[in-house]
């Protein structure tokens, strides 16, 4: 009877322990044109002892399981501005990215070839 109620309150544990994280889903684009945004990094805001992220697929979705007390995801892309969204009370968001504003002034492309005569 003792290994049962042992073995009761540890499946009780592991339920427990489950239920501490949340499925997030959602999908990236680009705030001009609407058109989804592949390979964007998504990362949650709340800081642990490894990175909990993943990035954006072809149709820009994504899906990430959180941790139950995260607050909120960070977003970004190169040439994007990077965007923090809540995830209180959602499941489901949907982000859409501004084009960074910081231009560069100019661009200096050089190559170096071998000449063999």
């Amino acid at each position: 009877m003792r290994n049962y109620l042992l073995f009761f309150l540890l499946l009780l544990f592991g339920v427990s322990a489950h239920s501490q994280t949340r499925r997030i889903t959602g999908r990236v684009i680009d705030s001009a044109d609407g058109t989804p945004i592949i390979g964007a990094t998504v990362v949650t805001d709340k800081k642990t002892e490894k990175t909990i992220g993943t990035v954006t697929d072809i149709n820009g979705q994504f899906s990430l399981n959180v941790p139950s007390d995260c607050k909120g995801l960070i977003i970004s892309f190169i040439g994007m501005e990077t965007k923090k969204v809540k995830i209180t009370g959602t499941n489901n968001v949907i982000v859409s990215l501004e084009n960074s504003v910081e231009l560069l002034d100019e661009v200096v492309v050089t190559a170096l070839g071998i000449k063999r005569e």
